[in-house]
Order: C-alpha cells, then sequence, then structure tokens
C-alpha cells in the first residue's frame, strides 16, 4: 500500500515531533541530574515519559484505527484508550503516594509535548522555504 505525498509528510512530522520529545527530555532530565536534584529528574523523566509514550499511542491510534471502518475495531481502540487512562492514572497515584513527588517535576514532564508540538511547529514554519506550504 503506497503512501500519498501528505501522508508520508503526516508521518514524517508525527516522527520528528516524538524524537523531539525524547531529545527535550533527555536534555531536562539531564540539566536537573546536573543540579543534583536525583527524585526530580526521576519524577520529570516519568511525567516526560508518560506525555511523550501518550503522544505515539494517540499518533498510531490516529494513523491505523481512525481510517477503518470496523465497528468492532472501534470498540476495542476505544477500551484499549480507557486501559491505558487507568494504567496511567494507577502510575500517577503510585508517585503521588509516597509523598517523596516533586509535584512541579512531575508536572513539568505530563507538560513535555504541550512545549515541544508548538515549538517544533514554529521553528519548521521559520525553517520552510516560502511556498511550500501553498495548497495545490
Amino acid at each position: 500500500m503506497t503512501k500519498t505525498p501528505g501522508e508520508r509528510g503526516r508521518t514524517r512530522l508525527l516522527r520528528t515531533l516524538e524524537r523531539h520529545g525524547w531529545i527535550w527530555l533527555g536534555v531536562l532530565v539531564g540539566a536537573t541530574l546536573l543540579w543534583g536534584h536525583w527524585e526530580a529528574a526521576a519524577r520529570l523523566a516519568l511525567g516526560g515519559a508518560i506525555s511523550v509514550l501518550n503522544f505515539r499511542w494517540l499518533c498510531f491510534f490516529y494513523q491505523h484505527v481512525l481510517p477503518r471502518r470496523s465497528r468492532r475495531l472501534h470498540l476495542l481502540a476505544g477500551l484499549g484508550y480507557l486501559a491505558r487512562y487507568v494504567v496511567i492514572g494507577f502510575l500517577l497515584y503510585l508517585a503521588l503516594s509516597k509523598n517523596t513527588v516533586e509535584l512541579l517535576a512531575l508536572i513539568a514532564g505530563l507538560s513535555l509535548m504541550v512545549f515541544v508540538i508548538p515549538g517544533v511547529g514554529l521553528w519548521t514554519l521559520r525553517h520552510t522555504p516560502h511556498g511550500q506550504f501553498e495548497a495545490r
């Protein structure tokens, strides 16, 4: 099955966003470790990993499940979506119930993709030759 140029561009963009999410997570965790805040780095890593993996799962859902017309597949995908949030909620409950949580670091990690997506979008627009995004 060949992909249209729009699908290839969308796939490339999603991979770029995910890659930048992992890169920025590494930079933030590394900087936190350099300052000697081990617990904050661990919570930042946990929140960032949840954020990037959640983005990756949403991309998979968007590319492979939504285009299909199967009612059963959509039902299973909805249950998987719910299960994913139950797992994320359980991980957050465990992290918060230990009273050793650097809450701001966890929130910063969970918010990672919120900053990566517009940042990559603005960087791409700034470094794209004029006219490349014009409708054809």
